[in-house]
């Protein structure tokens, strides 16, 4: 089975205008892809055969965590309150250093293909302040953080994506274990103690980051 390592993330087109294939999969070949910490993608790999405009539909056969783990909004906690505690994963849960464990729900934060490089995204690539060239509006398009971080994709999913290139140029990042986030209700005052109460959003963070993965997907 083919394996596409993290370590071609930090060596392959890095900070390039516009990359060249990694490799080449053939539809139906399963093969493996490992992501690394942060959003960086790996990839991105042709598949044989696709032209630009035709659907491609990616199945996740298997997700591999690997450690270090921990939970990156302090686990069942408001975001920001402490240190990311250290996690132990043990037969399916993350185990937090004292008496609390959560199922692990493992996905993928990214599975994306080329798009067409025309004249709006060349210039996305060349403004980006991170240099991070073509790897930029594969996992961050229009500065809006756009992966998809869904707790769906995990093993078992699929994700139907059409190809905007020749070969499609099929990537991934970011492995994450979701457990889950959790939106609630915060209340402030506007003009003051005797204004009107409004509320908004707080993110409670019930999530844990297994960053290193290996997937195995097939098209």
């Amino acid at each position: 089975m083919q394996t596409f390592n993290r370590e071609q993330i930090q060596t392959h087109c890095v900070g390039a205008g516009w990359p060249d294939f990694l490799g080449e999969v053939q539809l139906g070949e399963s093969f493996i892809i490992e992501t690394e910490q942060f959003n960086l993608v790996n990839g991105p790999l042709a598949v044989a055969g696709v032209r630009a405009g035709e659907a491609i539909a990616v199945h996740v056969e298997g997700i591999e965590i690997l450690p270090p783990f921990a939970a990156p909004n302090g686990g069942p906690f408001f975001e920001g309150m402490g240190e990311s505690p250290p996690l132990r994963y043990e037969d399916g849960y993350f185990h937090f250093p004292e008496h609390f464990r959560l199922n692990a729900q493992p996905a993928i934060g990214n599975i994306a293909v080329l798009p067409q490089p025309n004249d709006r995204i060349r210039d996305l690539i060349r403004n980006d302040h991170l240099k991070r060239g073509w790897r930029r509006i594969v996992n961050d398009p229009r500065g809006k953080h756009c992966h998809q971080d869904c707790q769906y994709l995990g093993e078992g999913a699929v994700i139907h994506l059409k190809a905007q290139v020749d070969g499609a140029g099929l990537c991934a990042a970011a492995g994450y274990s979701q457990l889950r986030y959790l939106w609630v209700g915060e209340l402030y005052s506007e003009g003051g103690q005797n204004g009107p109460a409004r509320s908004r959003p707080g993110h409670c963070g019930l999530s844990a980051q297994g960053y290193f993965c290996k997937l195995t997907l097939v098209c």
